[in-house]
């Protein structure tokens, strides 16, 4: 989480033992204009498990005529998550991230709050806010270096020097290769995907 925006980034390669089976898969789901949903996990379920977010959340909006807060729905996520856990479970681990504006359009009770958000949920349902995050096995690798290079009001520039990071480390000591990665940023414009800085990664 930066000073008004959120970056994600997921790898893009879906890998079976050796065997490279695809090289441009989008793990990084828009369910919203202004809601980002990143999932690991069994390729059915992230596909499954997305498309259910994003279409209850056009019917909540189209029933209500509001848009929901990013907080609630991320509560609401994490609720599916946990009322799944007993019927049939989404092998998934989530990280979802929004930006919201004070508008009148938005429901912002309930400590909703504006500006850009980050949620880290696992498949069991639970769920805390965060600056930042990392699912799947990557996180093993990551989360001492987000603690030891994020800070407060992160420019773009410096969260995409932090990404570069984070790549480096993983083809340093994960065992499996991730040739590629999709980075997709969340702010008061809507979802894009911005370019990769090229060349040596920065230290960390």
């Amino acid at each position: 989480v930066g000073k008004d925006f959120v970056l994600m980034c997921a790898d893009t390669s879906q890998i079976r033992s050796v065997m490279s089976l695809k090289a441009d898969e989008d793990k990084l789901y828009q369910v919203a204009d202004n809601k980002l949903l990143g999932l690991s996990g069994p390729v059915a379920d992230r596909s499954s498990f997305s498309e259910y977010v994003e279409k209850n959340i056009r019917l909540d909006a189209m029933r209500r005529g509001t848009r929901q807060s990013s907080w609630a729905t991320a509560n609401w996520i994490s609720e599916q998550l946990a009322y799944a856990l007993r019927k049939g479970p989404y092998q998934v681990q989530s990280l979802f991230c929004g930006f919201d504006e004070p508008t009148n359009e938005i429901d912002v009770g309930d400590s909703a709050v504006g500006g850009p958000q980050l949620y880290w949920m696992d498949y069991m349902g639970s769920m805390r806010r965060s600056y930042f995050g990392a699912q799947g096995h990557c996180n093993f690798f990551l989360w001492a270096l987000f603690d030891a290079n994020w800070k407060p009001n992160m420019t773009l520039d410096e969260a995409l020097d932090l990404v570069e990071i984070c790549k480096t480390q993983l083809k340093t000591r994960f065992l499996v290769n991730a040739p590629s990665y999709v980075v997709k940023v969340i702010d008061k414009d809507g979802i894009r995907v911005v370019e990769q800085k090229t060349g040596t990664a920065p230290t960390a």
